[in-house]
């Protein structure tokens, strides 16, 4: 019983922190007590650099040719920002932040032509609170995991 006790924190420590390498191997860090838009110049240009070669790795086929068109003109002008070094970091950062609205904005070939493929090609839509809980379904929190005390006294069982 001890062990399925357990069992759920062990789980939940391993996906935080798988989380945690994933975001670090896909994006340049500067540490922990750097704001993202104080980084370094070169962690933007590596960031840059990623999302330029995530995009060009994607399968734009499932888009219409206009959007994957401006995708296309977004990254050749990423691409000449990137081989520019020693641009300030707001150069590479907005160069990054355009492309990733253009990315945002491919439209699926499916609302072209009126489909409704609800899993894949979703439009953007404004949803109220209560929507986007309904639509969230069931799912697990890991919020608080580790904040349960007793008399000021920090303890992972607590909780129980």
């Amino acid at each position: 019983m001890i062990f399925l006790r357990h069992t759920k924190y062990l789980i939940a420590f391993l996906a935080i922190c798988t989380i945690f390498a994933t975001f670090k191997t896909a994006f340049a860090y500067d540490g922990d007590n750097v704001e993202p838009w104080e980084r370094s110049a070169e962690t933007h240009r590596n960031n840059l650099e990623n999302s330029i070669e995530y995009i060009e790795n994607m399968d734009l086929s499932g888009y219409t040719d206009a959007s994957v068109s401006a995708l296309r003109s977004a990254i050749e002008t990423a691409k000449s920002v990137a081989a520019v070094s020693g641009s300030s970091r707001e150069t590479y950062w907005g160069a990054r932040n355009r492309l990733e609205i253009v990315r945002a904005s491919l439209v699926p070939k499916s609302i072209e032509t009126g489909g409704s493929d609800f899993k894949s090609n979703v439009p953007f839509r404004e949803l109220s609170k209560e929507d986007v809980i309904e639509e969230m379904g069931t799912g697990i929190n890991l919020g608080n995991t580790m904040d349960g005390h007793s008399s000021m006294t920090p303890g992972e069982l607590v909780w129980q």
